[in-house]
């Protein structure tokens, strides 16, 4: 008896430990895809897990896969800025569910974040990186491109200034007849520093974009800009000036400033560099609901930016505005600030385009100098249409062409199309350069520093040089002065002597 009593007692061990076993076995299984209620794109990384377990994020397709050999019946999904949604589902079984996620800005208002410095700073259950990955996700959404046609005015304005000019060179007896410079000052641009306007130039053009076959069109309305002569290679100028202040498109992954590359604060792999903080959420004068979000990189070493940005919480995910500085330990040679600010505006489709953009910069002259050069660049756009055709003679021809007599455009033209009126200070930089410009001791001074410098001296259709060949030494022959020459685009532009 006691030995089946024993056979028993191990019989119901075994089905006991065996029924367990084909329980673990019998894995709950659970597939599906998530997409926005309104926009019906996928979310990517939005987070699924079992109530009580393990879990995992969507990828880029909005998709996701989540096992267990547990009891559970519930899964938990929740994405920053929308309602979290629990399901139930069954054990055991193989299951796909898919799921719309309404927006919800409650989720995001809520966000509390720490001030504790001691906490290390982590991207995983981060609602501020979450935030900005999504962002990220709808760059392509948000950029002109996406749209078949888009047409705008643009207007630009550069300005270079001196910054903090000494006094004594203001006030030097060998500059007198210059007062009329140093007088046209500006102390309110930069805090704690007197700018001496130098340089300015202004461009008004029509800007236009097809998609399909995709070309871009810029049909320039007006040029106008300082002139400092014949001496002056005018057109090098303005040039090297732009290539330093590019246009900023912030949605692209690297900034292009001073000849390198800054990585934008929204690029692909920017929360990788750069470390995120929901700050305050607010509401623009027309009743958008935005999330002030500061960045900053994690080393500050990098060719990276500190600043602020607006995000919309309208399903766009676009950014309304940004301000953003020059990391504090990086080096570019002689630049001590940079600054960048941009605006943007809705659409009639409810997304943004840009609208305004503000790049200040400064420079030492030489290192530890309090003088320098201050440099500002502004672009501004308006009339700005999107999916209006054109016809296809708009976008023939070369993809820059110029108006007739564009750099000799009367004041009032620039009065009546200017997007903004220019300042006090500015409206003299024309006048001050087209008068130093006629001054006799300042073309001498010129002609002197370009023969020197250049080893030419101009006279019209001739120029004479170089100097290095008007004297010559050897043993033999001793020394020998000798004179050459050469034609300029004056006397032809196709044959030169």
């Amino acid at each position: 008896m006691k030995t089946k009593s024993g056979v028993v007692k191990w019989g119901l061990l075994a089905l006991f430990i065996l029924t367990g076993f084909v329980q673990s076995m019998a894995q709950t299984v659970v597939k599906g895809k998530i997409v926005d209620a309104f926009s019906k794109e996928p979310l990517q990384y939005v987070s699924v897990v079992f109530k009580g377990g393990r879990g995992t994020v969507t990828d880029s397709l909005g998709q996701f896969t989540l096992r267990s050999s547990g009891n559970i019946s519930i899964i938990l999904v929740s994405y920053v800025g929308y309602k979290t949604i629990q399901r139930d589902i069954v054990v055991g079984k193989e299951q796909t569910i898919d799921l719309e996620l309404e927006t919800d800005p409650k989720a995001v208002y809520n966000v509390t974040v720490s001030t504790n410095k001691r906490a290390k700073y982590r991207n995983k259950n981060n609602p501020a990186v979450d935030l900005i990955r999504r962002v990220i996700d709808n760059k392509p959404l948000n950029r002109p491109e996406k749209y078949d046609y888009v047409e705008y005015d643009q207007y630009e304005k550069l300005e270079v200034s001196l910054s903090s000019v000494p006094e004594k060179l203001a006030n030097n007896r060998m500059l007198r007849k210059y007062q009329f410079l140093f007088e046209n000052v500006d102390s309110t641009k930069l805090q704690g520093k007197t700018l001496l306007p130098v340089y300015l130039e202004e461009k008004l053009a029509q800007k236009y974009y097809r998609k399909n076959p995709e070309k871009t069109k810029t049909i320039v309305r007006g040029e106008k800009r300082v002139n400092y002569g014949e001496y002056i290679d005018n057109d090098g100028v303005s040039s090297y000036l732009n290539r330093l202040i590019m246009d900023i498109d912030i949605y692209d992954n690297n900034i292009p400033l001073f000849t390198y590359q800054f990585l934008s604060p929204i690029a692909d792999l920017a929360p990788t560099f750069y470390m995120y903080y929901i700050r305050d959420t607010i509401t623009d004068e027309t009743g958008n609901k935005l999330i002030k979000m500061y960045f900053t990189p994690r080393n500050t070493n990098d060719l990276l930016f500190r600043g602020n940005m607006f995000i919309t919480l309208d399903g766009n995910y676009a950014v309304q505005k940004l301000d953003m500085f020059l990391s504090r330990n990086v080096n570019l040679n002689f630049v001590r600030e940079l600054r960048v600010d941009l605006d943007f505006e809705k659409n009639p489709d409810g997304r943004y385009h840009l609208s305004k953009s503000n790049v200040m910069a400064e420079a030492a002259v030489t290192k530890g100098s309090s003088g320098g050069f201050f440099g500002e660049r502004t672009v501004s756009f308006k009339n700005y249409k999107i999916n209006e055709a054109k016809p296809d003679s708009i976008y023939d021809g070369p993809a820059t062409v110029k108006l007739e007599k564009v750099d000799k455009l009367p004041d009032t033209f620039w009065q009546q199309n200017r997007h903004d009126t220019l300042t006090a200070t500015e409206s003299k930089v024309y006048s001050n350069i087209d008068s130093l410009e006629k001054m006799p001791s300042f073309r001498r001074t010129l002609a002197l520093a370009t023969f020197l410098l250049a080893g030419y001296t101009s006279f019209g259709p001739f120029e004479m040089g170089p100097a290095a060949a008007f004297y010559g030494f050897n043993p033999v022959e001793g020394f020998k002065l000798r004179l050459g020459g050469r034609t300029t685009p004056t006397l032809s532009k196709r044959i030169y002597f």
